[in-house]
Parts: structure tokens; C-alpha cells; sequence
């Protein structure tokens, strides 16, 4: 009878003594399906908790066998660990072990090893100088290193700072002869901020630039930078735009508003340069009728050629107002003043209450679109023909 009491007692004291002993973990073997270049998935069991909670599982990891001095937290499933080592470094011997931690303490499995994949293209981004408009931005990119493998994509991402929206731009022209390659992202935000990275991938993985920042222009900036001195007047190369209108006007505009701003009366066209010289601190102005004619006469029947769709938009070629800037200037450096809107004057009609428009439109016959065409147009009114443009 002692007997049996004696043996009853070493079991209980086997089995109290076994719950304060540290969880049982084999590490996992490693992988190739699991490992790439710069990241790991790797593996472990827990054959014994004893009964006590887990309350941690991971994987200890480091480049020499006696110094595992990271660790990243993993999950369990079923006495499964499972943990993703990520931002390692291609072709490199890691060595880790599992381990599981519970309320007595850590148990570690063996120590193993695993080597990353051969590396990811090495490519980084090659700063622009005047690579930005008001919608656009022009950026390239260059692969420095394949790492013995072809690349399959390449291109950009373009995050904005203000709203986080990602555009991306896939497979934009290669130049081989350097490994280049540049792109442009089309219908962004004026005056907006935007991080781009360029990218590159392999059969091992995805390589990603170092961040550049850009900034969109604004329309009225890159209006005021295209000002050009003639006859001693600085004058506008281009008619004024819808866009600018709407940025003094605390509107968001788009490149679907590099039209000509029409619709305005002579008393709403002074009143927007009223508010774009407040904002400008300039002496912007509408041109007088004689102002405009020697502005728009360069020898040629029409401003810029004697042949009318070298330079004008009108009834023979269009059937409405066309995008600034796209006919040939005529010599003194200024678009559509033939043709596209009639343009403003200050000189007022012979009645005091019209002021002459001069040039034509795009409804306009050819004889209507020469250099000294010219109407008294009534000041009270607007029209989808009529634009203007500034002098200073």
C-alpha cells in the first residue's frame, strides 16, 4: 500500500513540476517558395505548452548564427507559428530560430539558416528641372543595375500629398541605349504637391526609387511667365484663359480650361483685372484699338501669314473656340490674334457705349480674321466669340 502511495506522488509531483516549464518549439524548415530576396515566411511548432498560455510566438533572426538580434512577432494556428521577415537584403545567409513564449517563460527551437533570392533591379529616379505644369509633370527614371535578371515593368507612381490618390504610370518610353525611361502624368491638380517613385520588376521582386517631390504650377503662373516685350508694351502671348479667370476667381481649374475665357462684358473684363492686379501687384490692362493693330500686324495679311490656317481658327477650318496657343505665333511671338475669340480693345465706338473687338473668331470668314479687322461691340453684353488678352 506505501507502494502505491509513493508512485501516486511522483506522478503529482512530475506534474506540477512540468507546469512551470517554458513551451517546447521546433523551428521550421526553410522554404524556397517561401523566401525571395528581400523577404522570408518562416515557420515553427509548438510541441508543448504545458498547459500554460501563450502569449508571444515569432522568429529570432540575424547574419551570424550566435547573434539573432531581430525578432518579428508572429501568429499561431493550431500550434503553428508563422512570421513575415521583411527588408532583407538579396543574396544573403540569415540565420533564425522560433520561439514561443508563455507565462514561465521562452522556449527557442534549433538555430537554421535560409539565403535571400538573387536581387531586385536597382533603379532610382533622375531629377527634372521645368518638368511641371499646371496638370502635368514629366519625370524619368533609370534601372542602375538588372542583378542578372530582365525586367519585365517598369514605371512610376505618383502620389498626391493632399488627397493620397496613387496614379501610376506602367511601361513608359525605354531609351536602351541608357536604361532610361520617362513618362508624364496628365490631369492632376494645379499647385499640388505629389511624391513619385520609380519602380522596376523582375522575376525576383519589385525595386522602388527614393521618393522625389514635385509641385504642380498654377495657371496664373505660368501665365505671367509668358509675358513678352513688343513695341515697348509687355503683352500676353497668349489670350486669357478660362483657367486663369478661375483661379482669381478662387475656382479649381483644369486643363480642360486652357480655352479662351469668353462670355464677359466689358464691365466684367475690367472688374477680373481689377482682382488679378490686386493679386498680382502688377498694372495689367486691355490694349487700345491702335495698340492691338500694331500688336497683331507683322506684314502678313492675317497676324503671323498670309495663309490663314498657318495661324487662325475660323469657319473654314473649326466649328468652335480652340485650346490657347496652338497655331503658329505670328513674328512678334503672340498666338490666335487672328482667329479662335475676337479680342478686347479699350477704344470705345463712335455711340460711348460699345468698345471696339478686334480679329475674329472661330465663326469668322477669312476677310473678317485679317490684322485690321475690327467691330464696335455693345459693352453690356458677352458672347462665346469674345475673349481678350493683356498689356502692361
Amino acid at each position: 500500500m506505501k507502494k502505491i502511495y509513493y508512485v501516486l506522488g511522483l506522478i503529482l509531483l512530475f506534474t506540477a513540476c512540468g507546469k512551470d516549464l517554458a513551451p517546447v518549439v521546433i523551428t521550421g524548415e526553410p522554404k524556397s517558395t517561401n523566401i525571395d530576396a528581400n523577404s522570408a515566411v518562416l515557420t515553427g511548432t509548438i510541441v508543448d505548452d504545458y498547459n500554460n498560455e501563450i502569449t508571444e510566438v515569432g522568429i529570432m533572426y540575424g547574419t551570424a548564427s550566435d547573434a539573432l538580434t531581430n525578432t518579428c512577432v508572429g501568429t499561431l494556428k493550431n500550434d503553428r507559428i508563422s512570421a513575415s521577415l521583411t527588408n532583407l537584403e538579396p543574396g544573403k545567409i540569415y540565420y533564425y530560430r522560433a520561439y514561443a513564449t508563455s507565462s514561465v517563460g521562452t522556449g527557442n527551437g534549433v538555430t537554421k539558416w535560409f539565403m535571400t533570392g538573387s536581387s531586385i533591379p536597382a533603379v532610382k529616379m533622375i531629377a527634372l528641372s521645368d518638368n511641371c505644369t499646371p496638370t502635368t509633370i514629366t519625370v524619368k527614371g533609370q534601372i542602375e543595375d538588372f542583378n542578372g535578371d530582365a525586367v519585365t515593368s517598369w514605371g512610376f507612381d505618383c502620389v498626391s500629398k493632399e488627397t493620397g490618390i496613387t496614379y501610376t504610370l506602367t511601361k513608359p518610353a525605354y531609351n536602351y541605349d541608357d536604361n532610361t525611361f520617362t513618362g508624364t502624368f496628365t490631369g492632376l491638380v494645379a499647385s499640388s504637391t505629389y511624391d513619385i517613385t520609380a519602380f522596376a520588376v523582375n522575376s525576383k521582386g519589385r525595386a522602388i526609387s527614393s521618393t522625389l517631390t514635385y509641385e504642380t504650377t498654377s495657371f496664373l503662373s505660368d501665365f505671367m511667365k509668358g509675358f513678352i516685350t513688343v513695341n515697348g508694351l509687355k503683352v500676353s502671348s497668349i489670350e486669357i484663359t478660362t483657367a486663369v479667370v478661375k483661379e482669381i476667381n478662387g475656382l479649381t481649374p483644369t486643363d480642360d480650361d486652357n480655352y479662351p475665357a469668353v462670355n464677359m462684358s466689358y464691365a466684367t473684363i475690367n472688374g477680373f483685372i481689377e482682382k488679378l492686379n490686386a493679386a498680382t501687384g502688377r498694372s495689367f490692362r486691355l490694349p487700345t484699338l491702335a495698340e492691338w493693330q500694331a500688336l497683331a500686324n507683322d506684314g502678313h495679311s492675317f497676324s503671323g501669314s498670309n495663309n490663314i490656317n498657318e495661324v487662325a481658327w475660323y469657319l473654314g477650318n473649326c466649328k468652335s473656340k480652340q485650346k490657347v496657343g496652338q497655331l503658329k505665333c505670328n513674328a512678334n511671338g503672340l498666338f490666335d490674334m487672328s482667329g479662335n475669340v475676337w479680342e478686347m480693345t479699350t477704344t470705345a465706338g463712335g455711340d460711348n457705349i460699345s468698345h471696339y473687338i478686334c480679329g475674329g473668331s472661330f465663326r469668322s470668314t477669312e476677310d473678317q480674321c485679317v490684322v485690321t479687322s475690327k467691330v464696335a461691340y455693345p459693352d453690356g453684353q458677352g458672347s462665346d466669340e469674345i475673349g481678350f488678352r493683356l498689356v502692361e
